[in-house]
């Protein structure tokens, strides 16, 4: 979680685009399709990354039903 917020601040303050970093997260995904955060508050890594990351291109979340 550390990871994607972070990533999404450094995105929004330099606007720098890296899509090989950007990648890299995305691939995360599929690894770890939820973050839980505490007891039932949980996050899923590719609807955060592709909400506040602002993808140029439309982005798929896989898995698509979690």
């Amino acid at each position: 979680m550390t990871l994607l917020t972070n990533y999404s601040m450094y995105k929004k303050l330099f606007e720098i685009d890296d899509p090989k970093f950007y990648m890299k997260i995305w691939s995360l995904q599929k690894q770890c399709p939820l973050i839980i955060l505490y007891n039932n508050l949980q996050i899923n890594p590719g609807n955060f990354l592709s909400t506040l990351c602002f993808p140029k291109k439309k982005v798929k979340v896989d898995p698509e039903n979690i």
